[in-house]
């Protein structure tokens, strides 16, 4: 819930820190900080960047309201509403918009004495970074004042022959820059802004290798992959058919045929390039996860499992403690039935399609500590425990038995 001290302590990560033990450092320390948080402090060098940026404007407030004292020492109160629409050739000026002036002019002064305090942290040099438009008019280049309410407009009468001198060099370096454009034909960024989710193709170098999907081994899963970008390929495949089935349990099974699960092909793929695979991945992935959610919807199995159950739950987070450690538990799929309750991993490895049901038992073995640990966090419910493993590209379920059993 919203509370004061809650938004204290909010507003206050929004910023960084100075470092306490920043002086310790054997290298130069650097320090970022708001100018209130620098009150009291001095530094041999102190930077302040964006100084053309003004503040943003604030929402008319519905009132405005200021105390004077006439000439005979008596306070009165001046109260008036924000401005009503009018006439727009009316260009009378209200009390509203005197009280906002004073509000201004208050605005105005405190952010100088904020300036000011900036600058005179410093004990050695002060570094004033600013940005300023350049107007192109008929009789040549000219530098467009700040605007109004930046610091750089309180300093702009001291600063523009600063900006006024660098102006012909700025001219002759822009026409050179003309004259070598190619000079940057190799230039990589270290930053790009990409119009959608991928990686650019001067990054995918390392993606040379990157296994397809047909040749990744048939008994790896998305949590036991072999190699490293098989490993991360077959997890992302598990994420994105264990998502669509939680979609799928929350929907309803009566709500999805074969026909629906189809049509989230391009959907697939979307999310997969938005993790950063090459395009010759992206349609044998989204096929896989197609055809295992095709394949644990469609079988009687997938249909019971995935049927509405009494305290269901899909992808239910839960945190234990072990050995001092803390665990986190994601169970796909739990519910009570007949009693008992039901706890279901999901597995998206392909098993060659005519194995014996010796093989899948022989898989789902591998996984009962994991739902052991599960099992653990039922404990106290009172209900007999039967845990399982779905296999979805095959559409087969096999439980695994109680030791006591």
């Amino acid at each position: 819930g919203f509370t004061l001290d809650r938004l204290d302590k909010e507003i206050a990560s929004l910023y960084a820190e100075p470092d306490p033990n920043a002086a310790n450092l054997e290298m130069p320390a650097i320090q970022i900080m708001t100018v209130h948080k620098s009150k009291g402090l001095e530094f041999d060098t102190v930077i302040l960047p964006g100084l053309h940026r003004a503040p943003r404007n604030g929402d008319n407030n519905l009132l405005l309201w200021e105390e004077f004292v006439d000439g005979h020492g008596n306070e009165h109160l001046v109260i008036a509403p924000v401005k009503p629409r009018r006439n727009s050739n009316d260009k009378r000026p209200t009390a509203y918009d005197y009280l906002r002036t004073l509000d201004a002019e208050r605005a105005s002064n405190e952010g100088s004495r904020v300036l000011y305090v900036a600058a005179t942290r410093t004990i050695r040099a002060l570094h004033l970074v600013a940005a300023v438009t350049v107007e192109a008019k008929d009789d040549g280049d000219a530098i467009k004042s700040p605007k109004k309410g930046s610091p750089l407009a309180a300093l702009w009468p001291k600063l523009e022959p600063e900006f006024n001198a660098a102006l012909p060099q700025w001219q002759a370096d822009g026409e050179q820059d003309e004259l070598d454009d190619n000079s940057f034909a190799d230039f990589i960024p270290k930053l790009t802004r990409l119009a959608a989710p991928a990686i650019p193709t001067y990054l995918q170098q390392d993606l040379a290798t990157e296994p397809e999907i047909n040749t990744l081994p048939v008994d790896a899963d998305d949590s036991d992959a072999g190699d490293a970008g098989s490993r991360s390929l077959l997890a992302d495949i598990g994420t994105l058919a264990h998502r669509a089935l939680e979609l799928i349990a929350q929907d309803g099974i009566d709500q999805w045929n074969i026909d629906r699960v189809e049509a989230m092909q391009p959907t697939f793929k979307r999310w997969l390039a938005g993790r950063g695979y090459s395009q010759a991945a992206l349609d044998a992935a989204a096929t896989h996860v197609c055809e295992a959610v095709s394949n644990a919807t469609n079988s009687e199995h997938g249909r019971w499992i995935l049927a509405p159950h009494s305290d269901a739950g899909n992808e239910l987070a839960l945190t234990s403690c072990r050995d001092g450690r803390i665990l986190s538990n994601v169970i796909d799929r739990t519910f009570v039935e007949n009693g008992e309750r039901w706890l279901i991993d999901y597995k998206t490895a392909r098993i060659e399609p005519d194995a014996p049901e010796s093989e899948l038992v022989a898989r789902a073995e591998i996984y009962r500590p994991q739902l052991e640990r599960y099992a653990t966090l039922f404990a106290n419910e009172g209900l007999s425990i039967r845990m399982a493993i779905f296999f979805l590209a095959h559409g087969r379920m096999v439980e695994l038995p109680s030791v006591d059993s």
